[in-house]
């Protein structure tokens, strides 16, 4: 559209003319500034070379069922102002809409409407990017109120395999191989046959990183050891040694070892 079809488009909106159309309106460098009021359609692109600034855009497709709105108003409480996305059908009735929310609390909402008179908040993404579902505040990174369907399953984190010291080696011959790893409750596992260490407090078969380690205290595990009796295994909540302090040093399992982690 050239700048004289554009201004007469503008003077019909000021004779109440709702409705200006147009194919492929460019607002390029040559128009300043203005502040213009009334409703505009577009049949094509809109391009912007600077900034266009709306109170509302309201776009609809050719299903009947089918628009969306974005809004820069947040009508469900004092947040702060957003971006929303407003679906209706052909009545002009809200049925959903999710709400991009700026100022204290910066947080994604989702909301659907009951058809009778109110709103429904069914899920948010804080601005801490926890997720609750059925939760206006949720505290953990998943917060749900309500049952969960699962067809699948829920994948734990890989085994790893920490560094051996003090002469201690994996025992091999098909053995479990030494590892650890937290689960989805934050429980720390141990696994594999070691031989060839030294023993006593003194040594650490391995060490664990801060966030495997107990939650507080040293832990005792007895274990199986050389000649198939039963050992001592302590874990320092502290420096996070794994302690072979009563056990043979012909082989010595960690298998079965579980503990609650920082």
């Amino acid at each position: 559209m050239n700048k004289n079809c554009m201004i007469l488009c503008i003077i019909l909106s000021f004779l109440n003319f709702s409705n200006c159309f147009a194919s492929g309106w460019h607002i390029a460098d040559d128009i300043v500034s203005g502040n213009f009021t009334g409703n505009y359609s577009f049949l094509d692109d809109v391009v912007v070379k600077d900034v266009l600034q709306v109170d509302k855009l309201t776009t609809k497709s050719t299903v009947s069922d089918s628009s969306i709105m974005l809004s820069a108003d947040y009508k469900k409480g004092t947040q702060g102002t957003a971006i929303a996305l407003w679906g209706s059908n052909n009545t002009n009735a809200w049925k959903s809409d999710i709400h991009f929310i700026s100022g204290s609390t910066g947080s994604i909402r989702f909301f659907s409407w009951n058809d009778v008179d109110s709103w429904r908040e069914n899920m948010i993404v804080d601005e801490n990017g926890n997720v609750g579902i059925g939760v206006i505040s949720p505290v953990e990174r998943l917060d749900i109120d309500g049952n969960i369907k699962l067809s699948g399953v829920i994948v734990q984190e890989d085994w790893k395999l920490p560094v051996l010291t003090n002469g201690w080696i994996n025992f091999g011959s098909g053995y479990s191989t030494v590892g650890y790893m937290k689960d989805k409750e934050g429980f720390v596992h141990l696994k594999g046959l070691v031989k060839g260490g030294g023993v006593g407090g003194e040594n650490c078969i391995f060490v664990l990183p801060f966030e495997y380690r107990p939650s507080e205290g040293q832990r005792i595990f007895m274990q199986p050891t050389n000649p198939n009796v039963v050992g001592r295994v302590d874990i320092s909540s502290g420096n996070g040694c794994v302690y072979p302090l009563a056990v043979d040093s012909g082989w010595v399992s960690l298998e079965g070892i579980v503990f609650d982690a920082n």
